[in-house]
């Protein structure tokens, strides 16, 4: 991630952060729903580290994670995260994570003070998978062509690999489906989204597009209509 690209993405977080706390505050003393002012704004979530797939190009590509592995990530984000709905990418990386969210989210409500229908089942949509690296899914990235490499690092909006899709065709689907989440929700996906997400919240592209994402760190993202 580029140095002007970390220190934007910490100051914008870093205020989005405030203005949902200021709104928690009003909303208790004002008893209305104050994150619809936000909107459209969701927190992003990437999947858990993939230890087997450590050095190999993986968007569409999966792979089992060890027992208790999204247990123990859900338990972990469970203070961090609001208590909004739910919405994963059907890879089971991010599935599982959402499911087990969603698992802890009941668990800390032992009284059921919060309604089931509330939040509801855990939605699914395969517009929030990962980038689609084609024929380079599976292969270790120092065994890929280095003259593609290259064309890639010049053209990252526009590259595709070999019967896969380019940076701009993820960041349309992903704003079709961002645009259709009515509400804040929490958003269980891939690096590549999230970097789309933030192109749309105003990340320059060639910024966004290099944007290094950690696994498990709560992005919060206030996705604008049109970024240019």
């Amino acid at each position: 991630m580029v140095p002007q690209a970390s220190g934007w993405l910490h100051r914008r977080c870093a205020r989005l952060r405030r203005a949902v706390r200021r709104d928690r505050v009003r909303a208790r003393t004002a008893g209305c729903a104050a994150v619809r002012r936000l909107m459209p704004m969701h927190v992003f979530i990437r999947h858990p580290p993939m230890p087997s797939l450590q050095g190999v190009c993986y968007g569409r590509l999966d792979a089992p994670l060890a027992p208790g592995t999204f247990e123990r990530a859900a338990d972990a984000l469970a203070a961090e995260l609001p208590d909004w709905p739910i919405v994963s990418s059907p890879t089971t990386r991010c599935l599982d994570l959402a499911r087990a969210l969603r698992a802890a989210a009941l668990a800390d409500d032992p009284g059921n003070s919060v309604p089931p229908t509330r939040h509801g089942d855990v939605l699914i949509d395969a517009r929030l998978r990962e980038l689609d690296f084609g024929t380079w899914e599976g292969q270790r990235w120092d065994a890929l062509p280095r003259a593609a490499l290259d064309a890639w690092s010049q053209d990252v909006a526009g590259f595709a690999a070999p019967g896969g899709e380019s940076f701009t065709a993820l960041i349309a689907r992903v704003r079709q489906a961002l645009a259709e989440l009515q509400t804040p929700h929490i958003v269980v996906t891939h690096a590549g989204v999230i970097r789309a997400a933030l192109h749309l919240c105003g990340m320059p592209l060639a910024q966004a597009a290099s944007a290094c994402i950690a696994h498990l760190q709560p992005i919060w993202i206030h996705v604008e209509a049109d970024p240019g």
